[in-house]
């Protein structure tokens, strides 16, 4: 379980997150969503304990400033919103720069990490590409290899920065659906910072919903993702509707209506 509580984060002289309370139980999925520059990507970077932050913020119980960096990256993975991949990688190489925190500081992988490193990849569907340059993977097979790079340090928490950034809708809806496989078959935790509100509510367990560096809102998706909620604080008019399967869905109302 992530316990957060009273979270601040101030970024060059600014605050950009405002006393954030936030409970994320153990194997569920939290989305943060909000207006751009809510804040969302910062409150991440401090549950990762990568960013300086006040307030406390505990995984089960402990607090993360009384766990070593080594620590925190072996239970915590980040995947941001526009990885850094070193030149001339392999996609096995780079997902085994996933399994970092677990070696001695001179040590290198051994097999048991080779191993693992195999495992992901099967997960991942991209046992195929081990030979491959990072550098000429799609975007959906990037994305799931960063995904892999992320599960190879079996964190037991996996916050994820906009993944589906840049991807279109069939590549968003499979690393979603990767994610949530996983997240469902080993009980990882899953707190995603997402602009689409509809993927949210379809994956997430709770939505917490971020304006300007305050929570204002936090529960199921339902509760949320309110036409009137949605309206105030995105400033623009939503309809929220039903599926088929009675999914959420929220598309933009025409303004024509709002300014008669």
């Amino acid at each position: 379980m992530i316990d957060a509580r009273q979270v601040r984060v101030t970024r060059g002289r600014r605050e950009v997150v405002h006393g954030v309370s936030l409970r994320v139980g153990a194997g569920s999925w939290v989305s943060v969503v909000g207006p751009n520059g809510a804040g969302k990507s910062s409150l991440l970077l401090a549950l990762a304990a990568l960013l300086p932050s006040q307030g406390d913020i505990s995984l089960d119980g402990r607090p993360l400033r009384e766990r070593s960096a080594r620590e925190r990256a072996r239970v915590i993975a980040l995947v941001p919103q526009q990885p850094v991949v070193p030149d001339a990688l392999t996609v096995a190489e780079y997902v085994l720069l996933g399994r970092t925190p677990h070696l001695s500081l001179f040590g290198s992988e051994a097999g048991r990490d080779h191993a693992l490193a195999d495992t992901v990849l099967a997960k991942v569907d991209l046992a195929w590409a081990i030979d491959r340059l990072v550098s000429t993977l799609s975007g959906g097979e990037f994305h799931r290899a960063v995904v892999g790079r992320a599960l190879a340090q079996e964190a037991r928490v996996l916050l994820l920065d906009e993944p589906t950034s840049g991807l279109d809708l069939g590549h968003q809806v499979q690393v979603l659906d990767l994610v949530d496989d996983l997240r469902r078959s080993d009980g990882i935790t899953v707190v995603a910072a997402m602009h689409d509100l509809t993927l949210a509510a379809r994956y997430s367990d709770r939505v917490a919903l971020l304006v300007e560096g305050e929570l204002v809102a936090e529960g199921e998706p339902a509760d949320v993702l309110r036409a009137d909620v949605l309206q105030r604080h995105y400033g623009v008019p939503v309809h929220v509707l039903r599926g088929p399967d009675g999914e959420l869905i929220v598309v933009p109302a025409s303004t024509e209506g709002a300014r008669a």
